[in-house]
């Protein structure tokens, strides 16, 4: 562990060569400017987060038998990471490479990152749609993908049981959101701000029955503010300002700081 320091330039290869490499390196928050990350591959649990490097990445390090955690965020990293797909399933369980200069379009294939329980891509230039193969990532608990160029609608299959987290803010999504989320009963975070999305908020949002934030600002939501609403005891967070909303709200949120009967969004 030597985070937090003033370490500048290359990080050594060898550390990814030793013959009992270590299982955990944590080289955050320092100055480092040169690495190959694929050289580490061998290493369980990398963590480069918020240093100075920069260039592309090899896709063999998802071709790793070792790797389970990798953080690169907060770097200068670019590329598309339409390259970084795997032929063969891989083990990482979180992959966070948010705040970097990535670009392209998002892997076809991300059902090879089958043991996700974490990806964070956000704050990127990610373009093109949310590819349907984020359905197969049954064990998903946290998305991250705000602040991008994704366009496109929410893919009505992804509703994963075990999904705790969404980020979808800031993007150019758009169409009405169908049956996305519509089984993910342990979601508590949904922020999809700042997009195109549209039409009625759908009955089915109080099957969310853990959501505690929900966050629908500035898209095109129309209609009125289902009473499902109502059954989400958990909520403490609502924000649908910005939108074509038009009727009332309940009076029954009982855990809401404000008492909104009778404003109009």
């Amino acid at each position: 562990m030597m985070a937090m320091n003033r370490l500048t330039g290359s990080i050594p290869s060898c550390f990814g060569n030793m013959s009992s490499p270590p299982d955990f390196i944590d080289l955050s928050h320092n100055l480092l400017s040169i690495v190959k990350p694929e050289r580490l591959k061998r290493l369980q649990h990398v963590k480069l987060s918020n240093n100075n490097l920069g260039g592309q990445i090899s896709p063999s390090i998802f071709n790793s038998s070792f790797l389970t955690y990798l953080y690169l965020d907060g770097n200068k990293f670019t590329g598309h990471v339409l390259d970084f797909q795997p032929t063969n399933e891989i083990y990482l369980v979180v992959l966070d490479i948010s705040d970097n200069q990535f670009s392209g379009i998002l892997p076809t294939r991300m059902g090879n990152f089958s043991n996700l329980q974490a990806i964070d891509l956000s704050r990127n230039h990610f373009d093109g749609p949310l590819p349907r193969d984020l359905c197969k990532l049954d064990n998903l608990e946290y998305l991250g993908l705000s602040e991008n160029n994704l366009s496109g609608s929410v893919p009505s299959c992804f509703n994963p049981s075990s999904i705790k987290h969404v980020h979808l803010s800031k993007n150019q999504l758009n169409g009405p959101l169908t049956e996305a989320f519509y089984n993910s009963s342990s979601l508590v975070t949904l922020d999809i701000a700042d997009n195109n999305l549209m039409g009625p908020i759908s009955n089915w949002i109080g099957n969310l029955s853990a959501l505690s934030v929900l966050i629908l600002r500035d898209n095109q939501f129309a209609g009125d503010l289902p009473t499902q609403l109502c059954l989400l005891e958990h909520l403490t967070i609502l924000d649908v300002s910005r939108n074509q909303l038009s009727d009332v709200l309940c009076n029954r949120f009982t855990r809401l700081e404000d008492q909104c009967l009778g404003k109009r969004f």
